[in-house]
This record gives C-alpha cells, sequence and structure tokens, in this order.
C-alpha cells in the first residue's frame, strides 16, 4: 500500500488512493498559485464550505471568496507565506460564501511546489458554528465537546511524544479503551507491526510539512483491526505544538473496493468481449477479450470509435438495436462483426441500456460472444441433414414409412421404382388395402405391425408385390419402430431380390453344369477337408490312384496318395496356402507343383498338382480342391529336351564368347590406332613450328641483350611461357592415346607422398598434414605415381583459394594401400562430378581436361581404383587404392604391367 503527503495529492491526481485521501477528506483542500492569487485545485469538501462547485472555484479569484475586511491581512499573509515565511499559528477569516452568507474559516497553509512553480496548499476548517457559540457564551471547551461528539469520525491531539491529550467519543468506542486508558497511552500504541511504522513515519511528515494523510488499520484492545482514512494537522501555539487529526471508517469502502476490483477482474478477464458505450454509441470501455476478438492491439485503437463501426456496418441493423434499447432497454441476437483487417465473423450481441438511480439513461453496455463455429456447425449440420436426405432418397434400396395401421407415409425414389407408384398416389392409403399386396401376405404383415407396436424389429423376410403396370416383384423387406412426435412410425427397407432370385436358380443350374464337367475331366479332381480327408472326388482320380470306386477313396488320408519323400512338403504348401488365405483369399492357392504321387498298388509316378482353398457361403476356408494330372510322359520328353538344350547352349555360348573377344580386340586396335595417329600426327604437325618460334624468341632475346626495353623482354616471356604450356598440352595428348608400361620398384607410402609434396609449393595460407605410413612397402612405377599424387595435391590447393587443410593419409586394407586425400575446399558439384573422370572435360580457364584422366589410366595400369566424395562449401576426398604388388598380365607376359585405357572404348572422334 502507498501513501501521500497532503501537499503532494493534487499534484499526483492520477494516482489511485487520490479520490480517497483528497476527495474524501472532510476538512476543504485548495491549492493557490500567482498573486493576485487564484485556485488551481479545491477538494469537495472545499464546495461544500463555500457553496461553489469545484468547477466554480477555478474560475473564481480568492479574493471574492474574502470578506473586504478581512482581505488586507489575508493577501499580506498569503505574501509572507508564499515567500517563505513561517507561520506562528493557523489564521482565522471571514468567507463569503455563494449565497452571499458570511461563516467563519480556520487556514493551515503550507508552500508547496506545483508544475514548477512556487504555490500554497491550504487546510480549510469551517468554524462557523464554534464562532456562533462563543457568540451566545459558550465555553470553547463545552463546544469543543459538543462538536467533537457530534463527528461521523474519531478525534485525537497527541503532543509531539505521542502522547494522546484529546479525543472524542468515537475514539473510546472504536479503540475498546475507557477515557483513563487513553490518557496514558501513546497515539502509536493503536498500531502494530508495519501499520505502526507507517504511522511514525506519517507524523514525522506532519511534524516536517504541516499535514499528511493516510490509510492505515487501527487496532482496537480487543485485537480488531479497523481501516481508517487518518488525517492530520501540526497545530503550534507560542510555547509548543500537536498533532490532531480525524479518522473515518472505511471498512464498507474497502469492502465495494474488493467487489468493485472483483467485478472489474471478472470483466477483464472474461472471454466474452464486453463494452461500454455513450449514448452516441461511442466506445469508453473495451475489455481484454473484445479488443483481441477484434484484431487490435489494445483497447486504446477502440475507445473513442463507434461501436456501429466495428459491430454491425449495416445501418438498418444499427437502427434496429437502437430501438430495441430505447423502447424495451434490451437486445439480443447475432449480428455480423467486423475486424480491424476487414474480415467478417459471426458474433451473438446482448446489448442493455444502464440507468442511473433516477431512471435516466447514461451508457450500453454490449456483451459480444464469437458464435462462427457455432453458426459453421448449424451449417455442417445442415449439410449433414441434406447429405442423409439424398442418402435416403437416392439409396439403392428403397425406405419408405407407415403407420402402424399400415397407411403409407413417405417413401424415397427406389421405394417408388420398386411398386411403379408415385408417393404421391400412395399418400393416406392402406397398403394392406390398395391391391400391392397379395391376400396371402396380410396376416404376416398383420404380425410384423404388431411386433412393431412392441417396439420390435422383423425380418428381412420375402415379399410378393404387384407393381402398377401388372407385373410381379419380390423384396426382401426389414422393419423397425421409430418415435415421432409421440407417435409409433415404421421405417422399412425393402430390397429388389427378383433378380437373385433368378440368379439363384441359375446357380443351381450352374451348379449341375459344373459337376458334370468336373466328372467327366480327364484329370484327378479331389475335395478334402481342412485336415486333408477325402471327403469328395470324380472318377479320373478314382482311376488315375488305382481305386475301384469313390467309396473305396472317400474317407482316406490324401497324404497316402502322395509318396513319403514329399508328404512333408506337400504339408507345408497346403500350410502355407491357408496363411496367405487368410492374409488375402486370392493368394490362397497352389499352381502346378511337380510331386511324386503313389498309386494304391504301390506305383509311383509324376504328378502335376494345383490346389485352392475351399470356402463357405461366408467366406470361411472349409477345405481345398485339389487336380492332380499324371505328367510321366511329358517329363521324359521335357528330359530329352533339357539334355538337347543344355547341349546346344554350351555351343552358342562358346562360339559367342569367341565372337566377343574377336570383337572387343578389334575395337581396341582399332580406336588405339586412330587416336595414337592423331596424336602424332599432332605432335609432328605443331611441334615443328613450336621449335620455330621457339629459336626464333631465343634468337630476339640474345640479339636485344639485357639492355633491351622492358616491354619487349616481357613479351619474349610471354612466348616462352606459351611455348611451354602447347608443348605439355602435346605430350598430355600423346601420353593418354599410348599404352602404359609400368617400370615398377619398391617404396613406402610415408616416402612415395614425401616426393609428391616436393614437386610442389605448399601456399602460406595452407595446412598440410601428412598421416601416411612406412608400412607396407608396395611396388609402383613411382616416376608414374609422383604424377599422379602432385596433380591431386596442386588440385586441392586450387580448390581452397582462401586457405585450408589439406589431410593425406594411408593404410593397409587386406592385400591393397588406401590413400586418401580430404580438402576443405569449396567442393565438387554433382554436375562436374559425373564429368569428372571424362577426357577433354575441364573447369579451369586453360587445359585440355587430359590431367584427371591421364591419372585414372595411371591407376588403372596398377590395378588400383579411385573415388571420390564431395560436399559443396565443406569440400572433398579422393581415394585411391592399389595392390601393394600389382599381378602381371596376361597379354604382356609375367613381368609386363601393360594398361589399355577403358576410357578409348568410349571417347568420341568429336573431342
Amino acid at each position: 500500500m502507498r501513501f501521500q503527503t497532503a501537499h503532494a495529492l493534487p499534484l499526483r491526481k492520477s494516482e489511485a488512493n487520490y479520490r480517497v485521501l483528497v476527495e474524501g477528506s472532510l476538512q476543504g483542500i485548495v491549492v493557490v498559485l500567482g498573486f493576485p492569487p487564484h485556485a488551481v485545485f479545491a477538494n469537495p469538501a472545499m464546495a461544500r464550505i463555500t457553496g461553489y462547485s469545484t468547477e466554480e472555484l477555478l474560475s473564481l479569484s480568492i479574493e471574492s471568496l474574502i470578506h473586504p475586511d478581512d482581505r488586507a491581512s489575508f493577501f499580506d499573509r498569503f505574501r509572507d507565506r508564499l515567500e517563505g515565511k513561517p507561520a506562528s499559528s493557523p489564521f482565522e477569516y471571514r468567507l463569503i460564501r455563494k449565497d452571499g452568507q458570511v461563516g467563519w474559516v480556520e487556514i493551515f497553509s503550507s508552500q508547496i511546489e506545483y508544475n514548477g512553480k512556487s504555490a500554497l496548499q491550504a487546510t480549510i476548517i469551517d468554524i462557523t458554528k464554534r464562532k456562533e457559540a462563543e457568540q451566545i457564551g459558550l465555553t470553547e471547551k463545552t463546544f469543543s465537546e459538543s462538536v467533537l461528539s457530534s463527528l461521523p469520525g474519531i478525534f485525537y491531539m497527541f503532543d509531539s511524544t505521542g502522547k494522546m491529550l484529546r479525543w472524542n467519543r468515537n475514539f473510546e468506542s472504536v479503540s475498546g479503551y475507557s477515557s483513563d486508558e487513553i490518557a496514558r497511552m501513546s497515539f502509536l500504541d493503536f498500531f502494530v507491526g508495519e501499520e505502526k511504522e507507517l504511522a511514525q513515519e506519517k507524523i514525522q511528515e506532519v511534524l516536517e510539512k504541516g499535514a499528511s494523510s493516510v490509510e492505515a488499520k487501527f487496532v482496537s484492545k480487543d485485537g480488531h483491526q479497523t481501516p481508517l482514512l487518518l488525517t492530520g494537522l501540526l497545530f503550534r501555539s507560542e510555547n509548543s505544538s500537536c498533532l490532531i487529526g480525524m479518522g473515518i471508517d472505511i471498512t464498507q469502502r474497502k469492502k465495494a473496493e474488493r467487489e468493485l476490483l472483483i467485478k472489474d477482474n471478472a470483466i477483464s478477464s472474461s472471454i466474452d468481449g464486453m463494452t461500454i458505450s455513450d449514448l452516441q454509441g461511442n466506445v469508453t470501455y473495451a475489455n481484454p477479450a473484445f479488443v483481441k476478438m477484434l484484431g487490435y492491439s489494445s483497447d486504446k485503437e477502440v475507445l473513442g470509435k463507434p461501436i456501429e463501426e466495428m459491430a454491425q456496418k449495416s445501418k438498418e441493423k444499427a437502427d434496429e438495436i437502437v430501438k430495441a434499447l430505447k423502447t424495451k432497454g434490451w437486445w439480443t441476437g447475432e449480428i455480423t462483426t467486423t475486424r480491424k483487417d476487414g474480415s467478417k465473423f459471426y458474433s451473438m450481441l446482448s446489448g442493455s441500456l444502464v440507468k442511473d438511480e433516477a431512471g435516466k439513461p447514461i451508457c450500453m453496455l454490449g456483451s459480444f460472444v464469437d458464435v462462427t463455429d457455432r453458426k459453421k456447425e448449424e451449417e455442417a449440420l445442415k449439410e449433414s441433414e441434406e447429405r442423409l436426405r439424398q442418402l435416403i432418397e437416392y439409396a439403392p434400396d428403397a425406405i419408405y414409412t407407415n403407420d402402424l395401421e399400415g397407411n403409407f407415409l413417405d417413401g424415397n425414389k427406389q421405394a417408388e421404382a420398386l411398386i411403379g407408384f408415385k408417393k404421391e398416389e400412395l399418400a393416406g392409403k392402406n397398403m394392406l388395402k390398395a391391391g400391392i399386396l397379395p391376400e396371402k401376405y396380410v396376416p404376416k404383415v398383420m404380425q410384423d405391425l404388431m411386433k412393431n407396436m412392441q417396439g420390435q424389429r422383423t425380418g428381412p423376410d420375402e415379399y410378393e408385390f404387384i407393381r402398377k403396370d401388372g407385373t410381379s416383384v419380390t423384396a426382401e423387406i426389414s422393419t423397425f419402430p421409430v418415435k415421432r412426435e409421440g407417435k409409433i412410425e415404421v421405417i422399412g427397407i425393402a430390397r429388389d431380390v427378383t433378380e437373385r432370385k433368378q440368379a439363384d436358380k441359375k446357380l443351381k443350374e450352374s451348379e449341375e453344369k459344373l459337376r458334370n464337367t468336373i466328372e467327366s475331366s480327364p484329370d484327378a479332381i479331389t475335395i478334402t477337408d481342412l485336415e486333408g480327408i477325402v471327403v469328395d472326388c470324380n472318377q479320373a482320380s478314382v482311376s488315375v490312384n488305382g481305386f475301384s470306386s469313390k467309396g473305396e477313396l472317400i474317407g482316406k488320408s490324401s497324404l497316402t496318395l502322395i509318396a513319403k519323400k514329399d508328404r512333408t512338403s506337400v504339408r507345408a504348401q497346403y500350410q502355407r496356402a491357408m496363411e496367405n488365405y487368410k492374409i488375402t483369399a486370392e493368394a490362397g492357392f497352389l499352381r502346378n507343383v511337380l510331386y511324386t504321387l503313389i498309386k494304391k498298388d504301390g506305383h509311383e509316378y509324376p504328378a502335376e498338382l494345383s490346389a485352392s482353398v475351399l470356402k463357405d457361403a461366408s467366406g470361411n476356408p472349409v477345405g481345398f480342391v485339389s487336380v492332380v494330372r499324371d505328367v510321366t510322359e511329358r517329363k521324359q520328353m521335357q528330359e530329352k529336351l533339357e539334355e538337347y538344350s543344355q547341349q546346344l547352349e554350351k555351343m552358342v555360348e562358346h562360339r559367342t564368347k569367341q565372337f566377343e573377344d574377336a570383337q572387343q580386340q578389334l575395337v581396341k586396335v582399332e580406336r588405339l590406332a586412330a587416336i595414337g595417329q592423331v596424336a602424332a600426327m599432332v605432335g609432328h604437325d605443331l611441334r615443328n613450328p613450336l621449335t620455330g618460334i621457339s629459336g626464333a624468341a631465343y634468337y630476339l632475346k640474345m640479339k636485344l641483350g639485357p639492355n633491351a626495353e622492358k616491354k619487349m623482354l616481357e613479351m619474349l616471356y610471354l612466348i616462352e611461357k606459351d611455348i611451354q604450356y602447347s608443348n605439355k598440352i602435346i605430350t598430355d595428348l600423346m601420353e593418354y592415346s599410348r599404352e602404359i608400361k609400368l617400370e615398377l620398384t619398391e617404396t613406402t607410402p610415408k616416402s612415395m607422398v614425401a616426393e609428391s609434396v616436393s614437386l610442389v609449393q605448399v601456399p602460406e595460407k595452407i595446412q598440410l598434414i601428412d598421416l601416411t605410413q612406412n608400412e607396407p612397402r608396395i611396388k609402383i612405377d613411382v616416376d608414374r605415381m609422383k604424377r599422379v599424387f602432385s596433380n591431386f595435391i596442386k588440385n586441392a590447393f586450387e580448390a581452397m583459394p582462401q586457405g585450408g587443410k589439406l589431410t593425406i593419409s594411408s593404410r593397409a586394407l587386406g592385400g591393397d594401400v588406401e590413400f586418401k586425400f580430404i580438402d576443405s575446399g569449396v567442393g565438387i558439384t554433382k554436375e562436374v562430378l559425373e564429368r569428372l573422370w571424362a577426357p577433354f572435360f575441364t573447369t579451369k580457364a586453360k587445359g585440355m581436361g587430359l590431367g584427371l584422366a591421364i591419372c585414372k589410366r595411371i591407376i588403372e595400369a596398377h590395378q588400383g581404383r579411385i573415388s571420390v566424395e564431395s560436399i559443396v562449401g565443406e569440400g572433398t576426398t579422393f581415394t585411391i587404392t592399389i595392390p601393394i604388388e600389382p599381378k602381371p598380365r596376361a597379354e604382356g607376359g609375367e613381368k609386363a604391367w601393360v594398361n589399355m585405357p577403358e576410357s578409348l572404348l568410349s571417347t568420341t572422334t568429336k573431342a
């Protein structure tokens, strides 16, 4: 709880306890500024003392309120106090009220600062009655006691030490102490804990500033704490000073404040939007739910706006609501509400007109509930009902309703189609007497209606109907009762089974034909139960298995017809077929599985067995149907055919391999010859002029000497550099086209990498980490492999223009050695990776794109392999795997390692 001094109250008018401390004071409080003085603040008590309203007091001059005879003295003292001179005691003046009557007031004043200017705050006490009492001879003590006893609150007076000097009867009543007990007490004895410290602080404030007010809990003798609004003033005399004050019980006000706070919190925390509008329809209050509901960020965007603009832009609707509020005092209904962004939603508005105690309208209260979801649910329900109506109307079955007497009430389109009558033709007619039901079915219908009356369902039962055109139709009908508007109605569902009845008849005929077909089939057909016991078979099954009659075969286990070596397999196949059928009925079968069967006399023969799961009308498996075909003759023919086929395949395979080997050798030779011829021609035709150019450049360089012009020497250097570059292109082209013959020497991985690194210059920004091992010792063409390794090292440096790290490692991997070159460069895109090893492909500004192709050839000549992995922006890893000791190739003899470039098979002439 926060407190403030009386002289500061007008300057902190926005605080919540301002109304309690100042406007609730029984003493007049006014702040005066300037000279001649004028009031800039006055509380309601000041208005009661003068008879003017607070607004009128602010427009009047202070001079007009002071009696003419007292004005000179008033202005002298006012000037002294304004200049900071202390006042020895309060002053008494005559006051002219608004009605012209003269009264007496006692004024206590103190200097304050108001908006940066020096001002006076005056506390005004009406002493008119005391003056009148003095005039009629009453003693001051008698008058004081009379006045103090009539005060609505407690009165107290104590000295600067807190010792009680004077009090009224209300003080004794509230405190619970007797007069003698109070006389021995200090004012601070009526407070405990923090309240006592607060009281001490406010006493000191009165001593320093002359006045103060505070809300505190006053503790009575029995421990009860009463909330009081206490005001205190400093009273000085020539010899001493004391503090006088009054206290008002604010228990009810506190209770009202709590109730108001609860109500305010309830409105503020309500999930419904709440607004208060003035009588012109402008919003004066909006709770957070309303602000959020309409998409605003704060209530400042809403306050002052016409509620019509946000709630209902239709003027006719707004006029309807206003008219209802004025006539009935309330209005409830759905409206379209507009959000800040212009979007709309449905809300339920409950509006009411708020009136004061005199019955005069003062504002309008609105409650908004977002019912958009409910509207959507209602619309969805309507759509669902419409869909249900459509489903019933266009259902494939006839659906109709009748009462318990058999009178037709309604039906769907299929019901009309079933009997050939429109529902309008049958409305109100009794279906038992309308001629659509033969007489033989009437007793059955009457029984069904009796069951429906008892709440029972019936059917499905078959009935025959006579259609409007005289034809008959058979329907399967089920009925069940429903209650509608307190009456029982019967809903019937009729399904036309005329075609099904005809289909059943045809099915029986078809079954007879099928039995005849099975019986006459040359294949043995056997039906078994789920345990494999024969329950039926055709005549062919009896004959093939060497039995004399069906009776001899039926009842036996079908496994006795299978050779012992195949029985386990057959049992497993049947079990698998059953498991597959449980998953999908279409998979529950065997097709043309070859087994060895055994006849009654023990003779074994090869046969093809096909079987499928047999199911009942409900789809449940009840057994198996097996078809057996004797394939003895066919198997003998297949064995001979397979023997001839194998011989032919061997001959064709041998001849095909001879042809493929010859063709591949021819292609290799032709392509190698073509590329070698081109390389030789290019080398001869280009190197001759290059030699001439090189000699001419050397001659000019010698002729000009060291004193030649700088620009001319630079041109000669450029010519020599380009001659070297052109000669390297010719060398790469010729090296790529010729066969590679390796000259193997023994070395170690670490030595190999060290020699390769010495051939290149490591940039300052790049960290080279060598993790290669001294083992195992390997046989490789050192010079060629140094070229490979140095090429990969230089490429890695070029991939890290801003610096980075290159890690080279090796490890033994079975009979191979694996080298890894891992850089942290820019990486290689997927498109470039796909063409990385292709000859004549390059991403560099200069070069023919043979570097990596030649490296790949050298690695393959060592019977090795190379792979690459790369992530753009993270780096690239090249992995080279070569044998510790390559095996000699057959075409080169035991000690020749020759490699034909695989890429020659795909190199196109246009490259």
